[in-house]
Order: C-alpha cells, then structure tokens, then sequence
C-alpha cells in the first residue's frame, strides 16, 4: 500500500543535508520579484521533510519543498554595482583575469618583430644569427 501511493503521488527523499546552504521559498506578491529569499540559510536539522534552516540567530521550520540548495558562485559580482558600470563611476571594478594563451604569446612577440624589421633568429642588418646547440 505505501508503495503504491509513494508512486502515485512520485514521493521521494531530500537531497538536504545538515551544513547545506538553502535558498528558502517565500511569498510572491508581484511578478516582478523573485520567488526565494536572495539570502541564504543554513541547515540546521532534518526531520523527514521538515527542515530547520537557520539565519541570524532566526530559526525556520519549512517542508523541503520550500527550499532549493544554494550555488555560490566562484567569481561573484558582489563588487559591481549595475548603474556604476552602465554610467562609469565605480573605480573599484575587479579587473577580469586574463587569459594568456601560449601559441597567440609567441605570435605577438613575432608580429612585433616585424613590426621593428628585425626577425627571430636575424640581427639588426639582416643576417642570419648561428645557433650554438
């Protein structure tokens, strides 16, 4: 009989555990705003599907339904503020990390040695330089 009606109604365990980051469900009141609190709780303690998540010292039992885990991002935008890139006044922007390539480095280096008129392996008149392998 129950496990009928656990397949009927597609019941199935949480994925919670006790230490997870939650993002807690709440309620909608325009369409515009988001369904989850933006910051997250932490869990606490796990009864079957009630879950006790915790916040500052504020203490919430909800079903697990209620909850979804939290991703934490590794490279947050917490530093950037969206009008001050749109206008350009935030001056404390992260500078993105930059992606060096070994193949397009050496080709750099190569197309500014033409640019000088002198290339790899030739001195300044144009001679072939000798190699001491």
């Amino acid at each position: 009989m129950k496990a009928y009606n656990d397949k009927k109604l597609k019941a199935k365990t949480s994925n919670f555990k006790c230490g997870d980051v939650v993002l807690l469900k709440w309620r909608q009141s325009r369409k515009s705003e988001s369904l989850f609190d933006p910051y997250p709780f932490k869990v606490v303690k796990i009864n079957g599907s009630m879950i006790t998540v915790e916040r500052n010292g504020c203490v919430l039992v909800r079903n697990s339904s209620f909850m979804k885990l939290y991703i934490q991002d590794e490279c947050e935008i917490g530093s950037r503020i969206v009008k001050d890139i749109l206008f350009g006044e935030d001056k404390n922007i992260k500078p993105e990390p930059e992606i060096i390539d070994d193949d397009k480095t050496i080709k750099l280096e190569e197309e500014e040695d033409e640019e000088d008129g002198n290339l790899e392996g030739q001195d300044s008149e144009g001679e072939q330089l000798e190699d001491d392998e």
